[in-house]
């Protein structure tokens, strides 16, 4: 590898090759994102992570250009480790434009160095090139093709391509007019107008005292003002209409606009649609307006026509999902009004749905259906989404504002849970009808097939009724009714006897179809390896989905869907199925192997490895066979690695791949889930940092890629990586009583610099 140093003398940078001699400094730290402390000649020295610059002090790292200090004056570096600005000036800043994201998906437009000397500005870009000289007093962010300078009081364009003047300092001001993709607005005298991205292309004359973009629909519009009217352009800058208004801007399908304090509107070539008779403008939603006119609310439809007069204190609109905040596209469904304290209810054509005598109105939707809740002293009704009475004004209303326990509800039912005070019940808006009448404290729907309804009364036992998800009774009201579901069409009912669980287990319909006096059934305990570990095999994971339930009252006992009893004889254990597989046991010698069966009992992995456990960090299990060797295998029990290696560990690796770390009498390597080599058996130690490795064979270590290309065999006494979030390298290494540095990667190299010692830890 060339070794490759530039290092600043005073005053200057000087480059050093590798026929040159080391620097030789007293102690080398680890970099700190672009830079790394130095101690040389009893100085503190930073070194840029190129490997090609020393500096006194940085000022900014971890940008594409890093600024620093030498000598007392300010220079640029990019990444690269080029010196775009020369140390000469007395500040640097920056100046950029991104694509508006963080992380690993930002991504610049353009990135400046801003020089100043002797209170002059100029630019240079990451190349080195000089987009201005510093004779400019501002520098103002526009785009990625120009930037605005100031000289003399006045603002002109200059490219960020060559450098030359596009615009001439005659300007007041530029900026992005951020709701189109380029345009430059521009003021000149007070004045206002429009330029093409590129500052070449005047679209709009700076004769307006304002201009604005605005979206109608799916037209984009430029507005330009001026005191007493407004004109319209298409964004190549094609005059549409001029209108009578002071004041333009979007609202919903058309545009509002103001006239002597009072509000209308206008389609977007110009056409009033609604004259400005109104005091202001409110919420709008879909094609309606909320407007008022003195102190009143109405509403006003995108076409001219009055909706509802302008006669109530207050009016929202209300979409399908009983949302009433505006300035959406979604369409109304209802006109909420209120007028002296009370509600009422309108459709989208002003029609009355509820009278203004409820106290409170309120809209939902469940399964797709909307329907509307009204309140009035303390008892509730349902209403339809056209006002025809559902539920009457016979139940009440939670005391305390929260309604009663109703757990697990599928979202897609059309079923709304209902209180009468503290109870709840089930009412479907499809059938129009009671599902559960509202008379129990706490409704669990389990799997989303069956209800658990149950009543607590202070100082009684829980009462529990079970009905399937039609509102079907299966099980009549008992004292501490044990019930779960197995699945979505199979319930188990516990039942204690003499201090033993009895367990039973049903279909949907109620009909019984085994029974177990010896079986303490729980719906939770399911655990088996063969769950991939993006799934969760808790509570939610259903038993009879996976081939057999297991039944504890003995071992190795199974059922099917109908009740029959399945016996693995052969077998000392079998655990849970999942996808018709199990894990099983079987003594063998004396001594239990463990394989994979399925439903059938037929091997789908032989009965021949001693333990069977996760490999945590994949999708994969380690088998250990009697000699203690291990392998690999999938979830379906299919043999990725024999039983050959001392040991198998998975890596954080980045990439969708799978790289396992093996071993075998000491020495270690890296294979795929498919047993092929990536890394030979050959190291004594083998580190992952994602898309690389350390290696280290006889006390030496070096680096590898992850594809297995072996960057610098095993050299290094010590290896000190920085913290990835700057890059881990380039790394700090020592070889014998030598630090220095070096990026291993294939287009790397080694640092021409060697410490006496390491700073840090």
């Amino acid at each position: 590898m060339a070794l490759l140093l530039s290092a600043l003398s005073p005053g200057y940078a000087q480059a050093y090759q590798s026929d040159k001699k080391p620097i030789l400094a007293d102690a080398l730290a680890p970099f700190d994102s672009d830079f790394a402390e130095i101690h040389l000649n009893d100085k503190r020295q930073y070194l840029h992570r190129s490997g090609r610059i020393m500096v006194d002090k940085f000022i900014q790292h971890g940008a594409p250009i890093a600024v620093a200090v030498k000598n007392g004056a300010y220079g640029a570096i990019n990444r690269k480790g080029d010196v775009i600005a020369d140390f000469q000036y007395d500040g640097i800043y920056s100046q950029y434009g991104d694509n508006g994201k963080s992380g690993a998906e930002r991504a610049y437009t353009y990135f400046l160095a801003i020089v100043q000397l002797n209170g002059k500005l100029g630019a240079i870009d990451t190349t080195g090139m000089v987009v201005a000289e510093p004779i400019y007093e501002k520098f103002g962010h526009v785009n990625e093709q120009v930037i605005a300078a100031m000289k003399s009081g006045k603002w002109g364009l200059l490219s960020l391509k060559d450098g030359s003047t596009v615009l001439p300092f005659i300007y007041d001001g530029f900026q992005k007019a951020y709701e189109l993709e380029g345009p430059i607005k521009a003021v000149s005298n007070g004045k206002s107008g429009l330029f093409a991205a590129n500052g070449l292309q005047k679209l709009i004359a700076p004769i307006y005292d304002d201009i604005g973009i605005q979206i109608v629909l799916d037209d984009t519009l430029i507005v330009a003002q001026n005191a007493s009217n407004s004109t319209l352009f298409n964004t190549s800058g094609r005059p549409i209409a001029e209108v009578p208004y002071d004041f333009v801007r979007s609202h919903g399908p058309l545009l509002g606009v103001e006239k002597d304090g009072l509000w209308g509107w206008i389609s977007a070539t110009g056409e009033t649609i609604i004259p400005p008779t109104y005091e202001k403008t409110s919420t709008w939603l879909g094609k309606l307006y909320v407007v008022s006119q003195h102190g009143l609310a109405g509403v006003v439809a995108a076409d001219g026509t009055t909706v509802t007069p302008c006669k109530y204190d207050e009016v929202q609109l209300i979409d399908t999902e009983g949302n009433t905040h505006g300035h959406n596209d979604r369409n109304p469904l209802f006109i909420g009004v209120k007028q002296g304290g009370k509600q009422g209810l309108l459709n989208t054509e002003g029609q009355v749905l509820l009278p203004t005598d409820y106290d409170q109105i309120s809209v939902g939707n469940a399964g797709g259906i909307s329907f509307v809740q009204a309140v009035k002293d303390s008892l509730y009704g349902i209403f339809d989404q056209h006002g025809n009475e559902l539920i009457p004004f016979t139940y009440r209303q939670p005391a305390y504002g929260f309604g009663p326990s109703v757990q697990g509800m599928p979202s897609d039912l059309p079923l709304i849970a209902l209180p009468d005070g503290e109870l709840a019940g089930l009412y479907n808006l499809k059938k129009k009808e009671w599902l559960l009448k509202p008379k129990y404290h706490q409704l669990e729907w389990q799997r989303g097939a069956f209800i658990k309804a149950s009543i607590h009364n202070t100082g009684e036992p829980t009462v529990s009724a079970y009905f399937n998800s039609d509102g079907t009774q299966l099980l009549e009201p008992t004292e501490y009714l044990f019930v779960d579901a197995a699945d979505t069409d199979r319930y188990v009912v516990k039942e204690n006897s003499k201090g033993r669980w009895i367990s039973t287990v049903f279909d949907r319909q109620g009909k019984q179809i085994y029974s177990n006096k010896d079986w303490n059934f729980e719906a939770s305990d399911f655990y088996n390896l063969l769950i991939p570990d993006s799934l969760t095999f808790s509570y939610y994971q259903r038993q009879f989905d996976n081939g057999l339930l297991k039944v504890t009252a003995e071992n190795n006992l199974f059922i099917d869907r109908s009740g029959v009893e399945h016996r693995f004889t052969d077998m000392v254990y079998v655990g849970d199925f999942y996808n018709g597989l199990a894990i099983a046991g079987k003594m063998t010698g004396g001594t239990e192997r463990v394989g994979i069966i399925d439903t059938t009992g037929r091997m789908v992995l032989p009965v021949v490895y001693t333990d069977i456990n996760r490999l945590f960090g994949s999708d994969f299990l380690r088998v250990a066979n009697e000699e203690d060797k291990y392998g690999l295998i999938d979830r379906s029990g299919t043999v990725r690695i024999e039983a050959q290696y001392d040991q198998i560990e998975s890596i954080n690796h980045q990439k969708q791949d799978t790289l396992l770390v093996v071993e075998l009498n000491g020495k270690k390597g890296i294979v795929d889930d498919y047993g092929q080599p990536v890394i030979p058996l050959e190291y004594d130690n083998i580190k992952s940092y994602g898309d690389f490795f350390i290696i280290e064979r006889q006390g030496k270590k070096g680096f590898a890629a992850s594809d297995g290309t072996i960057w610098v065999a095993p050299m290094y006494d010590e290896i000190r990586l920085n913290n990835s979030y700057a890059g881990y390298f380039p790394a700090l290494v020592r070889q014998g009583e030598q630090w220095t540095y070096i990026d291993p990667t294939p287009q790397g190299q080694a640092f021409h610099i060697i410490g006496k010692t390491k700073l840090g830890y």
